[in-house]
């Protein structure tokens, strides 16, 4: 894959997202939720929420959009806030 063709690529499928204080503030609290949801879940109880995985939830939350992701932890809060994961 050139150059050229991975900037068409991820122009066509991905997006800047500015981060503002509000959203900041959501994934800050997307993430003390989060925490609380895997420490009383059996299998995920020893898991934290990352603060990118807390930042990727308030924004799908946001926009209203699904997460595309195979990470458990972030899948697991993601569907219980609501949130439609893709895969």
């Amino acid at each position: 894959m050139s150059e050229e063709e991975l900037l068409t690529f991820i122009s066509s499928y991905f997006k800047v997202y500015r981060l503002s204080e509000s959203l900041t503030v959501k994934a800050a609290g997307v993430k003390v939720r989060g925490d609380e949801m895997l420490s009383s879940s059996s299998s995920l109880r020893h898991r934290r929420l990352s603060a990118c995985d807390s930042l990727t939830i308030a924004i799908a939350l946001e926009e209203g959009i699904p997460i595309v992701s195979g990470d458990k932890d972030l899948s697991y809060v993601a569907e219980r806030l609501g949130v439609k994961v893709v895969w």
